[in-house]
């Protein structure tokens, strides 16, 4: 291998990232070749001491002129006229801290990622939690208002073990009705809230799913609370149905 062949491996060598064949050949040019030993140990002392927190080592006097010199073909300069480091010496260190600095620029690129990925996952769960304490605080005062009526729910049949409670707003024509053990559901199928007046048909509402031990659901009520005589659950087809064709589930009257 010639010499230029060996230089081109220098940083490669500091660095151990050579093969055990290449690094026994060039092992062995060392033993051989006391300019490249010294070139090596010049480049070995610049690589290693290279402090980030440092300022950038001032290049010996007159070196822009004789690059420019050696650049533009007006003559040779020999390597050994050079006063310090070499100038290929000071371009590898330079290469290898422009490495360096741009590594820790992506690590603080990478940083600055993160936080804002934290940042908006937290505002987004601000934002959540401030519609969940809307919305509960909207449901304490429904609760909680003079004119609410309360209607219990029993299970019927075969589902003795299925409760409720509703809440019927009459201002604002809404209901939450808050039902326990719901049974499971076979197939495609829903629950189904019925709206029941006296003497008339069930009026379908709310179409739902169970939501584990105790399902809430909300619901404008189509007529007036006064009008209303009882709130029915149903299972139907999935959507829902226009008028009840499964088992009633549990319901509740009010008594007048």
């Amino acid at each position: 291998m010639s010499k230029k062949a060996f230089e081109d491996i220098y940083v490669e060598y500091l660095l151990e990232q050579l093969d055990a064949p290449k690094r026994e050949v060039f092992e062995h040019h060392l033993d051989s070749c006391a300019e490249c030993g010294r070139e090596l140990a010049e480049l070995r002392e610049v690589l290693f001491s290279l402090p980030l927190t440092l300022p950038v080592s001032v290049p010996p006097p007159g070196l822009r002129e004789r690059v420019l010199e050696q650049a533009t073909g007006s003559r040779t300069v020999p390597r050994r006229t050079y006063q310090g480091y070499g100038w290929r010496v000071w371009a590898i260190a330079a290469s290898v801290l422009l490495a360096i600095l741009g590594y820790f620029a992506w690590r603080q690129w990478q940083t600055n990622l993160d936080v804002t990925r934290q940042v908006s996952r937290l505002r987004e769960e601000n934002r959540q939690l401030r519609e969940s304490n809307r919305s509960l605080s909207d449901r304490v005062n429904l609760l909680t208002r003079p004119d609410t009526r309360f209607l219990r729910m029993a299970g019927l049949d075969n589902y003795r073990e299925t409760s409720g409670s509703a809440f019927l707003q009459p201002t604002e024509r809404t209901a939450v009705a808050f039902l326990h053990e719901l049974p499971s559901l076979a197939g495609p199928q829903d629950f189904q809230m019925w709206v029941i007046q006296n003497g008339r048909p069930p009026i379908p509402s709310e179409v739902f799913k169970p939501s584990g031990d105790t399902t809430e659901v909300s619901f404008r009520l189509p007529i007036e609370v006064n009008q209303v005589a009882v709130l029915a659950v149903t299972i139907e087809p999935a959507g829902g149905s226009p008028q009840p064709t499964g088992p009633m589930v549990l319901a509740g009257r009010f008594e007048r």
